[in-house]
């Protein structure tokens, strides 16, 4: 799913670029550590853990190159490059909270 741009003149029926724009659906599962600041005995306390699972859509631009003769070549002669630009994302997981009841030590009851 996207759009494409690109385009083969009469000057390129070399090589051609098609910049692609592509919305993916990806599932992210975070982890987190908690902890709290003890200043008497100067350590982390740990307070549990918790776990977040969300789908978020993200934008990812594709490089597709077609080389050969495109004006009057054979399609399946054409050698065809994809390249999927690397970037970082910024996602939002929400709020989470330190999960008490699975991190009990059944021997302190």
């Amino acid at each position: 799913m996207g759009t494409a741009q690109g385009h083969v003149g009469a000057d390129q029926h070399e090589l051609s670029r098609v910049d692609e724009t592509s919305w993916v659906s990806c599932n992210f599962e975070v982890s987190a550590e908690f902890f709290n600041w003890d200043s008497v005995d100067e350590e982390n306390l740990p307070l549990g853990s918790g776990t977040a699972e969300f789908e978020e859509e993200v934008v990812i631009p594709v490089f597709v190159t077609i080389s050969g003769d495109l004006l009057k070549g054979d399609p399946k002669s054409w050698h065809v490059g994809v390249e999927v630009s690397q970037q970082d994302f910024w996602i939002d997981a929400g709020e989470m909270e330190p999960d008490w009841l699975s991190e009990r030590d059944p021997e302190d009851d």
